[in-house]
Parts: C-alpha cells; structure tokens; sequence
C-alpha cells in the first residue's frame, strides 16, 4: 500500500514540475508573413540591362553595323494588386536609371563632298521606364506572374568621323551626339516572395524593343541612318506592401 501511495505521489510531482517547466519556457514563433496580396506597395530595385543597337542605312545602303550595350540599372517601383483566390491583377510603374553603353567602327563612303571616310558609333541608355499590367497566380506566400505594356527609354548616340581629303572640303575628324527619346513595348515574367511582414522580393526579366526608327547626325552626314533597338533586363527588387 505504501509503495503505491508513493509513486502516486512521485507522479503527480512530477507532472506538476513538467507543467511548471513548460510555462517557463517562452513560446518561439516565425516571423509573419503576408499571404494577401491585395493592396498598394512601393520599392526599389537593381539589376542588369543589355541590348542590341543594329544601326543601318535603309536609302542607299551604304554601311549597316550592330553591337551589344551593357551596364547595370538602379530605380524605384510602385504598383497596386488585386487577388481574387489564386489570381492577382495589378498594375506597375518602374524608373530606372542605367548606364548601359557600347559602340562599333564602321565604314561609310559618304562624307563631306563626297569623300570615303571612317566612323564610329556609340550608344548610351540612361535611364528607361514602364508601366505594365501584371497578372499571377499565388500559392500563399510566392506569387508567380507575367508582366505587358508600355516602354520608354532616353538615349545619347555619337557618331565621330574622319574624312580625308582637301582641307577645304573639311579634311579631319568630326563629331556630334544627339539625344533620342524613344517608346516601344515591353514583356516579362517574374516570381515575387514575401519574406517578412510587409515586405517581399521579386526576380524580374523584361524585355523591351523600341523598333525601328530614322536619325540623322547633321554635322558629319545629312544623310538619316535606321536604328533598330531592343532591351533586356534581369533585376532584384524589394517592395512594401500597405494593407
């Protein structure tokens, strides 16, 4: 009898100490995150841009030369969702600013008074926005969506030439940039995360092309050259969203 008075005793000791211990050890929980993405938000981002530059003369074919620009770009962004389910629409605004830049030697046979002469040209993107509609579908706290709509980009081209011949004729180098403002289409796709409270991260790549349009560098050559020209864009970014 006693032997069983006494483990009872034990046991109820015991469970009681286990219960005690347990309200002195402190409840550890994950930090929250969002899993509604309805609602207004603003960020930043960074990444990196490349694009083709194809330059040609469409009247009378004399010279026709492409070549690749590359940097990096920085800007902000801010948007609004909607989410009905599994689906979220929205709409986005981004501006960034890049220093992406290239150039290529070509040979054009039109110069002052006709002369045979050597040039080279450069490009320079300095910044390029958009405003895109989005629509993804989420499963809680990763939305994955495609992105569409409108470009514009803001340029510098120079063209730096050398045209031999009489010096009347203007026998030396030349040069002369001209800024360009150009509108086109642009189309992505991304993965946005949400990784603490209000704030989440995105993994974006956009293409944007600007098509074909006509320039003219009037202090070397009155003669207008095509500039056909695309842009591609990987970037990082970081939102908050205000619920």
């Amino acid at each position: 009898m006693k032997k069983y008075l006494l483990a009872t005793i034990s046991a109820l000791v015991l469970g009681s100490g286990s219960a005690v211990a347990a309200d002195l050890i402190p409840e550890v929980r994950a930090a929250p995150v969002f899993y509604n993405w309805s609602g207004f938000y603003i960020g930043a981002d960074v990444g990196s841009v490349w694009g083709s530059n194809n330059w040609y003369d469409r009247f009378d074919g004399t010279f026709s030369t492409s070549f690749w620009t590359n940097g990096v770009l920085a800007g902000v962004h801010g948007g609004w969702n909607y989410q009905a389910g599994p689906l979220v629409l929205g709409v986005e605004g981004n501006l960034d600013y890049t220093n992406a830049r290239g150039s290529s030697p070509v040979i054009n046979d039109i110069g002052p008074a006709g002369f045979a002469g050597t040039a080279n040209l450069s490009s320079k993107t300095n910044w390029v926005t958009t405003v895109v509609g989005r629509a993804g579908v989420t499963t809680g706290s990763v939305l994955y969506y495609l992105v569409g709509g409108w470009a514009l980009q803001g340029s510098e081209h120079t063209a730096s030439a050398f045209f031999p011949g009489p010096v009347i004729f203007g026998n030396g180098s030349l040069a002369q940039t001209i800024s360009d403002t150009g509108s086109g289409y642009v189309l992505g796709f991304g993965g946005e995360f949400a990784v603490w409270q209000n704030f989440s991260a995105k993994l974006e790549y956009n293409y944007l092309d600007f098509g074909e349009k006509s320039l003219s560098f009037p202090g070397i050559d009155n003669s207008p050259v095509r500039l056909d020209q695309q842009i591609h864009v990987v970037k990082l970014g970081i939102s908050y969203l205000f619920h």
